[in-house]
């Protein structure tokens, strides 16, 4: 007779772990995992979109500064005039395309204002050879019309009128011209 087969068998572990635990335990732990992480992915997902939102902002007004600054490119090369010919061109410019223009110029007086910074937009010699009205044998920049009020809406509503500001800085600017000429000679 043949000898009878060993069968071999396999014994199942029990349902419990290492520590114990059950597998309705273990899955009980892992959904509560699952819920910990979808609520913290919310979270993040909520930081991350208000991260997006604040990078849009930026993006945007990084955007606005680069065009701006494009705009001022092209102006700034023509600043101060030096000749009454920049003058006129410049008039026709405005006349063309106001806001190109007025834009950059009045962002190149914000920080010091008419008083303080007409010299970034007027050289001396044109300073020397205009005033406001046409007196003492000089020529009168308002009939430069464009440019004289474009130069007036740079100045803030004040006491005085925005003429009487614009001769005031004029008159610094010959000022100090005519200091640094005489502390020139006395130099010499």
């Amino acid at each position: 007779m043949a000898s009878p087969r060993k069968i071999l068998r396999y014994s199942m572990q029990s349902n419990e772990n290492e520590k114990g635990k059950t597998c309705s335990d273990v899955l009980e732990e892992l959904k509560k995992t699952t819920e910990t992480l979808k609520e913290e992915n919310a979270v993040i997902r909520d930081q991350l979109n208000a991260v997006i939102q604040i990078l849009a902002d930026q993006t945007v007004l990084i955007k606005q500064l680069v065009k701006e600054k494009g705009e001022l490119n092209p102006i700034r090369g023509q600043l101060p005039i030096k000749r009454e010919e920049e003058l006129v061109e410049l008039e026709e410019k405005i006349k063309l395309n106001r806001d190109i223009y007025i834009t950059p110029m009045k962002s190149i007086l914000q920080p010091a204002g008419v008083l303080s910074g007409l010299n970034f937009i007027l050289s001396k010699d044109i300073v020397l050879a205009y005033n406001v009205d046409a007196v003492q044998g000089k020529k009168a920049l308002r009939t430069h019309k464009e440019f004289f009020a474009a130069l007036l809406e740079f100045i803030p509503p004040g006491d005085e009128p925005p003429e009487n500001t614009v001769r005031k800085a004029m008159q610094r600017m010959k000022k100090r011209v005519f200091k640094k000429k005489c502390l020139a000679k006395n130099q010499e």
